[in-house]
């Protein structure tokens, strides 16, 4: 699989006009670039012109997301070896159903050692669970 990566990056950058070569690699690199666990919670459907379409399931994960862009297009850029997007662009789609084993994963580090985060504040169940879960992994990652 990593030989079909390294042939499309070189492929999509030597062919820079292929628009659909772009689109093709832009969405096949989502998951790599953002994660398994953010991968079920969006889906790409396009590149508009240097602009990745990503549709959600709700307002707040578009406002999250919104706030993450810039650091996701670099994780984009860096999966595929040259500057394939310029932005990202967040769409509610209320159609788009999050499968049910991704609403309340929870990593083994988190399991193993939970942090009390005050997130009350978060309206939406499903954020606040993958926000404590990120905060917990992330704050447990130096011990």
């Amino acid at each position: 699989m990593d030989q079909l990566g390294t042939f499309l990056r070189q492929a999509v950058y030597l062919l820079p006009q292929r628009h659909e070569l772009r689109e093709s690699l832009a969405l096949a690199l989502w998951e790599k670039a953002v994660g398994e666990s953010l991968a079920k919670r969006t889906k790409p459907l396009r590149l508009h012109r240097t602009t990745l379409i990503v549709i959600t399931s709700s307002e707040p994960w578009k406002r999250e997301l919104h706030h993450l862009r810039t650091e996701i297009a670099r994780k984009l850029n860096e999966c595929a070896g040259f500057r394939l997007i310029h932005d990202l662009e967040f769409r509610v789609d209320s159609n788009f159903v999050i499968p049910p084993a991704a609403t309340n994963q929870v990593s083994p580090e988190t399991k193993r050692e939970p942090l009390d985060l005050p997130t009350e504040a978060i309206p939406d169940q499903t954020l606040r669970n993958s926000f404590r879960a990120a905060a917990s992994s992330y704050l447990n990652r130096g011990r």
